[in-house]
């Protein structure tokens, strides 16, 4: 739990990760119609993307092509084409296939709540020397 007036209200955020490089999109601070912002740890850096927003709920994404990773954000519960970006896309220097993962903090309330209601892994079909390689 977060004491009032520090900051350090609550928010939710999904993120991509691998090594000691990080990109994740949150949603936070309700009470005062919220906020989405998009982040991007690397090698004790932090860069900070942030939109402002009048909303009570929202929906969070991520978008990575195996080269760069894309934030978005969603006003509202339904699932709509209503998606904005937040932030430009961020090329990470993985060497393997980063985690998904899901954090937050529950903030002066001491309550956080959210649903995760689809998440989608669409994988690209193998180039193929790299299908070739894997038949020998």
């Amino acid at each position: 739990m977060s004491p009032g007036g520090r900051g350090l209200g609550s928010y939710l955020a999904i993120g991509l990760a691998g090594g000691d490089e990080r990109v994740r999109v949150i949603r936070g601070d309700i009470r005062s119609g919220g906020y989405f912002e998009a982040n991007h740890f690397k090698n004790g850096t932090y860069n900070l993307w942030y939109h402002d927003t009048n909303v009570h709920s929202g929906r969070l994404g991520l978008y990575f092509d195996g080269t760069s990773v894309r934030a978005f954000h969603g006003s509202g519960l339904r699932h709509d084409p209503g998606w904005q970006s937040v932030g430009p896309a961020i090329s990470p220097n993985w060497s393997s296939p980063p985690k998904l993962y899901i954090g937050g903090n529950a903030g002066g309330s001491g309550c956080t709540t959210f649903a995760v209601t689809s998440v989608e892994f669409v994988a690209e079909p193998l180039p193929a020397a790299l299908r070739q390689e894997l038949e020998k």
